[in-house]
């Protein structure tokens, strides 16, 4: 039996460790997501998406507190960090499922959530152009850039798509359009008398908005986190049975602490 004690030891110990790194992982990415300069300009505009960092970031200090007691429990044999350990680790899988499911089952509804906060950005004309808040302006033209597409739910939420930073295809040539945009203006001084455009130009050689990718992304990041969440929950059973496992032999072999 101590030599089964002993390996069961050494296995809650490397699967503590291995959880430590877990969240020092998590720990390093939301620090990055939060001083990145594009995942700070996503931010500006979906504000949920800064709450995301945040939480990832407390998630990672979290996991590396847990990790860290398990770690020194398993190797001192100690009951009081086991009992510790193996208390928040039943927490955490209880928020593990409950974050899995959800993120599985209404991940749906964030995209309605992206779509919502669109529209509330956009102003009363529909064009971008009217927005008067120079950092929100600088986030799209950000997050216009680092996902490949061009004005929120249309590419006409600018008056001048083709013109716009990050809007243009880049495998579009210029010639093209520049062509375009000699059309549509030759079109608008007839119309209007006024050279110019007065109307959003339709752009061919834009990329498509921003709305269909980041619901994409949206819900397929979400899938991705809600399996992975339900799984690492599962390797957790596993944790808290050695913790108990070693907690019930520092009882018989020590006597309670």
């Amino acid at each position: 039996m101590g030599c089964c004690s002993g390996i069961i030891r050494i296995l809650l110990f490397i699967f503590n460790f291995v959880f430590w790194l877990i969240g020092l992982a998590l720990l390093g990415i939301g620090i990055w997501l939060l001083v990145d300069n594009k995942s700070k300009a996503i931010a500006s505009v979906l504000p949920f998406y800064g709450i995301a960092v945040y939480i990832i970031i407390a998630a990672g200090a979290i996991t590396t507190v847990v990790g860290f007691l398990g770690c020194c429990g398993a190797c001192k044999e100690s009951k009081c960090l086991l009992i510790i350990f193996s208390v928040f680790l039943g927490i955490i899988f209880a928020v593990e499922v409950a974050a899995g499911i959800i993120a599985i089952v209404q991940r749906s509804s964030l995209s309605n959530l992206v779509t919502d906060t669109f529209n509330d950005i956009l102003p009363a004309s529909g064009h971008l152009d009217g927005i008067t808040s120079p950092g929100l302006l600088s986030g799209i033209r950000a997050m216009q850039t680092s996902l490949e597409c061009c004005g929120l739910n249309d590419t006409t939420n600018w008056i001048n798509p083709a013109s716009e930073e990050g809007c243009l295809d880049s495998t579009t040539t210029i010639a093209t359009t520049l062509a375009s945009g000699i059309t549509t203006a030759a079109a608008a001084t007839t119309t209007s008398g006024v050279m110019g455009p007065t109307t959003p130009n339709a752009c061919t050689s834009c990329y498509p908005p921003c709305d269909a990718k980041i619901q994409d992304f949206i819900e397929d990041s979400f899938l991705i986190v809600g399996v992975a969440a339900l799984v690492f929950s599962v390797v957790q059973i596993i944790g808290i049975c050695f913790s108990c496992i070693v907690i019930k032999n520092a009882d018989n072999d020590v006597g309670p602490v």
